[in-house]
């Protein structure tokens, strides 16, 4: 439905299509056309409608608005068939797509009409039934000789005039039930002294008998509610007595002979229609009078009491619990019948695996030297192309023949619904099908990506998401079926491994078993690592993915299987060979700014053509304590102070917990008076080198040649290849750049 659009394409010539659709004409003023009113009917001049507004009102009436509103009050459509009418006429090919009511695939079963005390016209009720089984019940409201589309303010029950003169009141839920029990009682000649009867919106409408009874207090001396069979049918039976009820304790009176008769054999949500069918008119006359004899009168008192029943037990003890080993179907990594998650970056290979893991559920084969248990698998249809993913199943050996992809749309009532993951009805028919066509059990359902089948659902919201995972759970554990759910990371991480996961923690709460796919960079091998591990045993493993061909699928190769990494370790510790973007700024700053100084806006320029992004620069300087000094020309330059320092970077911080400690290692080259490396003199920096440190051999004291701090430390991981030392403390690099190349230290540093 795209009402912007309509608008927009009826806008110059609004006042020819209302003339077509609502029979106006030009009227006696070209700019308002002043007209009688098609709504109310009165007068030649009151209702004016405005083309340039695109507006009407009409002063007898009241009423105004848009061409839309307009349709509303003629034609009594809703907003959605007022849409499609206006559409439909000015010929807008965009408007939404029929559906059953739409198209008008809807009777008018009956008419029901509501008369007040003195026999007349108050409001009616119609019956409208579509074909693919929907009702609806429209309510009109008689005002100034016209019927409105709107529920009356004061309602009766049916028949009115009859049930105040009746001794015997036959109720029922709906006024089809009563017209077909009215319709008994005269041809019984059981009439006027007993009515069959209802209210506006079925029997507890307390309202409607409120109304009644205000003013015919002592009628019906005998009330039979007859309750459809179902539990909103006895509710509702217990509503209508209880108003009687009240009654009686209002106005004193206690003639009322209540009683709530039950219909015998009737299907659920049976009625007396239902009951009567096979049976004589004569016969069913005959049994409700020997029903409505044999039930007791109702009681509120006991009623009460059975509210009040004896408590009883519904509960299981732990202690009446059998243990059961846990169910795989694939050990270790996918519980059976249970939820799982697989997440990752995008291009980290948890599509990749995914296949691999179906191939051998389809195929019965080992993963891990685990066989799986063999079943079908069916996918929600893929986020690429569905002969891509083929190609990996047949690579990894699947059984394609039970390894199949679920249309796309569902037919659900005569309609074509898109599918999603609320789609749990339709789903369980699908795999019911399946089964029965196929001969073979369904073992797995892959819904690859989550997020592209959500149907509404609020991806961050932890209800919504919870809601929608929790009917997916017991279709899981009732039909013994495994959900692999594939979703993606976001793009920042968070402090734990589970922070990463797209969308609500739910994600990551509801499922049995969670697990992370990490493709580090500068790494041909990949982490298939646990983050919600409920079993406590499963382990990961390293894989890659390779090859045999260029540009051919590959194939997945565990490379490591039973690794101890989790995905909350693989988020707090940076592994030693990716250095991250943040880091290779604060180098790259201390290498390009000069102790004097450099133009901030040459900085930022060189900063860009490094691929370096603006804030990342200033937080690199602010993290190295830059300072920046206005310069006379009025712009502002950059200074590092301690500059030639290897500022400890936030990993290398987080790896070290104390700045200083004990040096108990010895010198591998014995050479303790080599404390200074000329052998690069011809390089525009002077690197200062300490000894190459061995084991259990004592290091004196050394002083910074920058900010002469005094030294007694733990040189923890040696020496680096270009000879300094990596205490991680922001005063001991001793790489220091100098404007001339020297073989010694230059005084002013000391």
């Amino acid at each position: 439905m795209n009402i912007q659009g309509l608008k927009e394409h009826i806008s110059h010539r609004v006042f020819e299509l209302a003339k077509v659709v609502f029979g106006l004409t030009d009227g006696k003023h070209q700019t308002e056309h002043h007209q009688p009113c098609p709504i109310c009917r009165e007068g030649d001049d009151r209702f004016r409608f405005n083309p340039k507004e695109q507006t009407f009102h009409c002063r007898r009436c009241g009423f105004g608005g848009d061409i839309f509103t307009l349709s509303q009050k003629v034609f009594s459509d809703s907003f959605a068939q007022a849409y499609d009418r206006i559409a439909q006429a000015s010929g807008y090919v965009n408007s939404s797509p029929p559906t059953a009511e739409k198209q008008g695939q809807k009777r008018k079963v009956a008419e029901y009409i509501y008369t007040d005390e003195h026999g007349k016209p108050h409001h009616k009720i119609i019956r409208y039934e579509y074909q693919n089984g929907k009702k609806e019940f429209p309510q009109f409201h008689m005002k100034a000789g016209q019927w409105e589309k709107k529920k009356p303010d004061i309602e009766f029950p049916l028949r009115y005039p009859d049930v105040a003169k009746a001794d015997t009141l036959l109720i029922f839920e709906g006024e089809k039930c009563a017209n077909f029990m009215q319709e008994l009682l005269v041809e019984g000649g059981l009439t006027p002294k007993c009515c069959a009867t209802t209210s506006p919106g079925g029997t507890p409408n307390v309202k409607a008998w409120y109304s009644i009874l205000q003013r015919f207090p002592d009628i019906g001396k005998a009330v039979r509610i007859f309750p459809d069979n179902d539990t909103q049918g006895r509710k509702a039976a217990l509503t209508a007595a209880d108003a009687f009820v009240k009654a009686n304790l209002k106005y004193d009176i206690t003639t009322h002979d209540i009683k709530i008769v039950e219909l015998p054999d009737l299907p659920l949500k049976g009625d007396i229609i239902d009951f009567a069918k096979g049976k004589s008119n004569a016969e069913v006359l005959e049994t409700i009078k020997k029903l409505s004899q044999e039930t007791s009168v109702y009681n509120p008192t006991a009623r009460q009491e059975e509210a009040e029943r004896t408590p009883e037990k519904r509960w299981t003890d732990f202690c009446d619990i059998r243990d059961e080993e846990d169910a795989w179907l694939v050990p270790e990594i996918i519980p059976a019948g249970e939820l799982c998650l697989i997440s990752g970056r995008q291009g980290s290979g948890k599509t990749f695996v995914t296949t691999w893991l179906a191939a051998k559920i389809t195929n019965g084969g080992f993963f891990r030297e685990e066989q799986a248990a063999k079943g079908a698998v069916l996918f929600f249809p893929p986020e690429g192309k569905d002969h891509k993913v083929m190609r990996r199943l047949r690579k990894a050996g699947a059984d394609l023949g039970i390894t199949s992809v679920i249309d796309s749309h569902i037919g659900k009532d005569g309609k074509i619904v898109p599918l999603n993951m609320k789609s749990h009805n339709e789903l369980e028919t699908i795999i019911d099908d399946y089964e029965t066509i196929k001969k073979v059990k369904v073992q797995a359902v892959i819904i690859d990506p989550v997020g592209k089948y959500l149907g509404g659902t609020k991806n961050s919201d932890y209800g919504e998401v919870s809601a929608l995972l929790a009917p997916l759970a017991k279709i899981g554990t009732e039909r013994n079926i495994s959900f692999i759910l594939v979703q993606h990371h976001r793009k920042g991480t968070g402090e734990f491994g589970g922070d990463s996961t797209m969308g609500s923690q739910a994600w990551n709460s509801v499922p049995r078993m969670t697990w992370q796919v990490h493709a580090p960079k500068n790494d041909t091998v990949r982490y298939f690592i646990p983050d919600k591990n409920s079993d406590g045993e499963s382990k990961g493993f390293t894989f890659s993915i390779v090859s045999d061909e260029p540009k051919t699928t590959g194939y997945l190769v565990i490379e490591d299987d039973g690794i101890d990494h989790t995905a909350d370790s693989m988020i707090t510790q940076k592994p030693e060979h990716e250095e991250s973007k943040f880091d290779q700024c604060c180098q790259w700053l201390q290498e390009s700014i000069p102790i004097e100084g450099k133009n901030k806006d040459d900085v930022i320029e060189e900063g860009k053509a490094q691929k370096f992004g603006i804030k990342l620069i200033y937080a690199a300087f602010k993290f190295l304590n830059g300072k920046s000094e206005k310069q006379f020309s009025g712009k502002a330059k950059w200074t590092i102070p301690n500059h030639g320092s290897a500022t400890a970077t936030i990993g290398e911080f987080a790896n070290h917990s104390t700045p200083t400690a004990t040096i108990e290692k010895s010198l591998e080259n014995k050479d303790e008076t080599a404390l200074f490396d000329t052998e690069n003199s011809n390089r525009s920096s002077t690197h200062v080198t300490l000894p190459r440190l061995g084991e259990n051999t004592e290091i004196p004291s050394i002083h910074c040649p920058k900010c002469v701090h005094h030294v007694s430390a733990t040189y923890p991981e040696g020496f680096c290849a270009e000879g300094y030392c990596q205490l991680n403390l922001p005063c001991h690099d001793f790489r220091m750049k100098t404007d001339t190349p020297s073989s010694t230290v230059p005084e002013d540093l000391f």
